[in-house]
């Protein structure tokens, strides 16, 4: 199942617009993440910062991982699925949420 994670609207067009990109569907719009993820569901969310401060998105992208659940970020221009990806991800995210501590 691939879950669109929206906090405001315009994190609903800019995933809507890649979706259609990729010739992807979202099933189901959500704002909180579900604790029904299991292996093989993808979250979809605009930028990683939508999930909160930086100990937040850590965790998150951690639970996602333990249950196998890929997270794509659109702006931040990456797919989490697997631990190849673990470094860019969180140099990424000191770069762009640095700037905030």
């Amino acid at each position: 199942m691939i879950y669109g994670y929206i906090r405001i609207n315009a994190d609903r067009r800019t995933i809507t617009k890649f979706c259609k990109q990729n010739r992807i569907a979202v099933n189901k719009w959500t704002s909180k993440l579900p604790a029904t993820l299991r292996r093989g569901d993808v979250v979809v969310c605009s930028e990683l910062p939508r999930f909160g401060n930086i100990p937040a998105i850590v965790g998150v992208l951690n639970a996602c991982l333990e249950r196998g659940v890929d997270v794509w970020s659109v702006r931040d221009n990456f797919r989490l699925g697997d631990f190849e990806n673990l470094f860019y991800i969180f140099s990424t995210l000191y770069y762009n949420l640095g700037r905030f501590l």
